[in-house]
């Protein structure tokens, strides 16, 4: 599967992974597996530098840092029960 992250907000990201699933079953009824990027779940943040030079970080940067740290998944922990009834729902 390639797709975008909803960057910093896990619950959509959550909502579009069930979509792009949900598609894909639609379109192709003889799907056995598919994959997802490591880091879609969280987002992967291409590009962005958090405001970091050696030595130093701006305020903007700590800020972004915070909220997609805040947006990450433990594993295990609270958010992989989504993950999971994804898998349970859609067999594939």
């Amino acid at each position: 599967m390639q797709a975008g992250t909803v960057l910093l907000d896990t619950p959509a990201t959550l909502k579009k992974c069930i979509r792009l699933i949900e598609d894909a079953k639609r379109d192709h009824p003889q799907l056995d597996l598919l994959l997802f990027p490591e880091a879609f779940i969280g987002g992967y943040p291409r590009g962005v530098d958090f405001g970091i030079a050696v030595g130093g970080r701006s305020p903007e940067g700590r800020k972004l840092f915070a909220e997609y740290y805040h947006n990450a998944i433990e594993v295990p922990g609270i958010n992989i029960n989504p993950e999971a009834l994804i898998t349970i729902r859609f067999v594939i």
